[in-house]
């Protein structure tokens, strides 16, 4: 996504701000103003009016770096719901295929985990 939404561009979960496709609703496509208010942070309950209100997903995905090797780059990823971890795990991103060892079953992790990815390999210096 382009950093025009922003005056400033915020730091965002996802390492950059992303544009893509809205799960919680039938086929739709968010404008900037949701992108940038909603989708970007996390956190859209009760504010977007798409987020499911069965309370049945998850508010946000975070993500950390556990480790770097090269061609594999180990992440580690919480799931929160009411700003509390719900569940946690370890995804292993290999770069060459740009895909996950073992990708997790959940495709919003999976597709939110990926551009973290992304954005981290994008950005680290090379030796």
């Amino acid at each position: 996504m382009e950093d025009a939404a922003w005056l400033k561009p915020p730091r965002v979960p996802l390492g950059d701000p992303c544009r893509g496709a809205c799960t919680a609703a039938d086929a739709f496509e968010p404008g900037a103003g949701e992108l940038r208010d909603f989708c970007n942070s996390g956190y859209a309950r009760g504010r977007c009016p798409r987020f499911p209100a069965d309370g049945g997903a998850p508010d946000a995905f975070r993500f950390s770096i556990d480790r770097d090797q090269g061609e594999t780059v180990s992440i580690v990823f919480i799931e929160e719901t009411n700003y509390t971890p719900a569940e946690f795990g370890r995804l292993a991103y290999r770069v060459a295929t740009g895909a996950f060892e073992t990708p997790p079953a959940d495709g919003n992790l999976e597709a939110q985990a990926r551009m973290f990815a992304r954005s981290y390999v994008a950005r680290r210096v090379q030796p």
